[in-house]
């Protein structure tokens, strides 16, 4: 059971780090979009919208790429488990 457990969080950790590196690469990506999009001086307005953006995307992608591969994998092991 605690192997299964470690497995469980090794995922969750390996699903944290591959969240974090695709809002790494997709922030510059959005911030050009966003820029092209209001023009320049708007430094404030941009940076403000790239953490809107930045905040709602990791949600999704936390939800998305942790929440329920995880909770799909804890009920795995708990149906192993105790069935």
């Amino acid at each position: 059971m605690w192997r299964l457990f470690l497995y469980f969080l090794v995922l969750s950790a390996v699903l944290t780090v591959l969240r974090f590196i695709i809002l790494l690469v997709a922030e510059p990506i959005q911030r050009r979009s966003l820029k092209k999009r209001l023009g320049e001086g708007t430094d404030k307005t941009l940076e403000s919208l790239v953490a809107d953006w930045r905040k709602k995307a990791g949600r999704s992608l936390w939800f998305n790429f942790v929440g329920i591969p995880s909770v799909a994998f804890m009920a795995i092991i708990l149906i192993a488990q105790y069935a």
